[in-house]
């Protein structure tokens, strides 16, 4: 049996009445079931463009060339029209409790002792260099397939909902050394020359999207090595949660578990990309209080006010966008 379905068979039985009763009989955990109507940012699937045309207005790069065919296929290749957009195709949650589901009403799922639990803000932390360790669940949700919208559109995800990774089931999220051995490129980014570049990242971030080239910064919210639960000294939490996130997708990339999606390479098919191409994700707060979708690295003085507060506040869930280049055939 796959990974993925034992997670999927675990995370049932947090569902089940006996499970609720020991969720009930601990510590909060903040959420609400995510709606994906009204949870969603619609806006965020925009610019759309069609032969290297853009037909809608938004926010984007340009991945492809404005060349408007393209040619996939063997031995004898067919011409497509490219098309590019967005697409929610996930759910993370950052939480306190590696238990915790926020997506799912604030369901609490019993684990075993070694699930360590995380801590959050100024003075507390795993080590006594940290400030915060939280967990991530990685959920795959490809919601215009789950709603049964542009079925008839060959570009678009398929797939239903499936818990695809858990952080509390991996040593490496907890031990920043074990990681290093899975990682070993942060002896290259570990350094003041290679932080202080960060600075550029998040200047990129602030009008735009962050710059693939500096795949060690996230923006303004920080370095995304190492690839683990353990966050440097900052006030800004709001911060330390989307870094956390952005952790885990660079760290699917490292081991060939995320994909590319954009540019010439991936109009016919998506490929494993081992570095995180940062700006093919947006990301959109949809609890404890929705937003607007934003790139990654996005200063949080833009999009963070009022959305952390304790109790209810301390338990996210982010939709992520991803942006997709295909060659409509």
């Amino acid at each position: 049996m796959s990974r993925r379905k034992i997670l999927t068979a675990v995370f049932l039985v947090a569902l089940l009445p006996g499970a609720a009763r020991d969720a009930a009989a601990s510590a909060k955990c903040g959420g609400r079931f995510f709606n994906p109507v009204s949870d969603i940012d619609w806006r965020a699937m925009f610019p759309i463009k069609i032969g290297g045309v853009a037909v809608t207005p938004g926010e984007g790069t340009d991945t492809v060339s404005h060349f408007p065919l393209c040619f996939c296929g063997s031995p004898v290749p067919r011409v497509g029209i490219k098309v590019s957009f967005w697409e929610p195709v996930k759910l993370i949650e950052v939480v306190r409790h590696p238990g915790c589901f926020p997506s799912l009403g604030g369901r609490k799922l019993p684990l075993p002792s070694f699930a360590t639990a995380g801590t959050y803000g100024e003075g507390g932390g795993q080590r006594g260099d940290r400030t915060s360790f939280l967990h991530v669940h990685h959920f795959l949700y490809p919601v215009f397939s789950v709603l049964s919208l542009f079925s008839s559109f060959g570009c678009m995800t398929q797939g239903g909902f499936d818990l695809a990774y858990m952080t509390a089931f991996d040593p490496l999220w907890s031990n920043d050394e074990l990681s290093f051995l899975l990682h070993p490129e942060i002896a290259l980014v570990a350094n003041p020359v290679a932080q202080a570049s960060c600075a550029a990242d998040a200047v990129a971030a602030a009008g735009g999207f962050a710059l693939n080239e500096l795949f060690w910064c996230a923006g303004s919210w920080g370095s995304v090595y190492p690839h683990t639960g353990n966050n440097g000294a900052t006030g800004d939490l709001p911060a330390v949660y989307a870094l956390s996130a952005v952790k885990l997708l660079a760290k699917l990339h490292n081991e060939f578990l995320a994909f590319k999606t954009t540019g010439e390479g991936s109009l016919c098919a998506a490929r494993p990309h081992r570095v995180i191409v940062k700006d093919q994700y947006k990301l959109q707060l949809a609890f404890p209080k929705n937003t607007r979708a934003f790139p990654i690295g996005r200063t949080t003085a833009r999009w963070a006010p009022g959305k952390w507060y304790p109790a209810q506040g301390e338990d996210w869930v982010w939709v992520l966008w991803r942006k997709k280049d295909c060659c409509l055939l």
